[in-house]
């Protein structure tokens, strides 16, 4: 699958580049180094962001990585040579979304931090802006991913 552009022809969309990110710790003990560290291995990052409420500086708990042209292109590659008989170490992972994202996604939701926290990852969409300013809210993602209550500590935060 690639793409989450309406309209137009498959081979035209752009491939898709970026994760949201979701039950990130919000005492700053996971930073944008530990995550181009979880998430490099994959490919280039053109950037991570931890999102922050804006008037009081705190980390929300969620955030977004997109990945460089160069590596989705690259993954596109071996993934056409899979499909044209090459070898390709990735074969098992091909699947509706095959594409680098859906495979990253795949392998990394609910992948424990150090801290033991359970993060959310999954494609990012056009409503990511709206997830991260709380506009949005998905009922699944609390309780799939051990989103902790106000009054329950979540383990990452330091005391």
């Amino acid at each position: 699958r690639r793409g989450d552009v309406d309209g137009g022809d498959e081979a035209d969309r752009p491939a898709r580049s970026s994760i949201y990110l979701t039950n990130l710790p919000t005492d700053g003990s996971t930073t944008e180094r530990s995550l181009r560290e979880l998430f490099g291995s994959y490919g280039r990052l053109d950037r991570i962001t931890m999102y922050r409420h804006r008037s009081t500086g705190e980390y929300k708990g969620d955030g977004l990585i997109v990945f460089g042209r160069e590596s989705v292109e690259e993954y596109e590659k071996k993934r056409g040579a899979d499909s044209n008989g090459g070898d390709v170490v990735e074969t098992d992972l091909r699947g509706k979304d095959d594409d680098l994202v859906g495979v990253v996604c795949s392998q990394m939701n609910g992948a424990e931090l150090p801290c033991g926290t359970v993060i959310g990852v999954e494609p990012a969409d056009m409503n990511y802006k709206n997830k991260s300013t709380g506009q949005h809210e998905n009922a699944n993602t609390s309780a799939a991913f051990g989103n902790h209550p106000q009054n329950e500590p979540n383990p990452c935060d330091a005391s």
